[in-house]
């Protein structure tokens, strides 16, 4: 079995459902992803995964703008998991974190958004949300 199938059984129903619609395969995400699930490449079929997987999960609106309380609601699990944040200050660092990194953004492409936006949730959860 080639790792690829392995990638795209840990794949959402909407992600593969993205693959599908992109016309990619599972492997154009090999090796886009770290041990600390930061994206670790800047290729356009990993950005447009990205976008697409986002608005699936509704991360970004139907027109690609940011849905920030669907961001904050996102990263309450692994802030709770990880942080051990409870209630308001869980609902707080949320916050904290995605304004944050909406700060950190340098770009409008939505790939490139959801890409750093990614990568910034990941390095502020695991390395803590300042």
């Amino acid at each position: 079995m080639s790792s690829s199938y392995k990638v795209y059984d840990t794949l959402s129903s909407g992600e593969k459902e993205c693959l599908k619609e992109l016309g990619y395969e599972a492997d154009v995400l090999e090796g886009a992803f770290d041990m600390a699930n930061s994206i670790k490449v800047n290729k356009k079929e990993v950005n447009d995964f990205m976008a697409c997987a986002w608005r699936k999960s509704n991360k970004f609106t139907e027109d690609y703008k940011l849905n920030i309380p669907v961001l904050e609601s996102g990263l309450s699990y692994s802030v709770r998991k990880v942080l051990d944040y409870e209630g308001e200050q869980n609902k707080r660092t949320c916050e904290s974190i995605v304004n944050g990194c909406i700060a950190e953004l340098k770009t409008e492409d939505p790939g490139e958004q959801a890409a750093q936006m990614h990568n910034c949730f990941v390095r502020r959860i695991v390395y803590g949300p300042h």
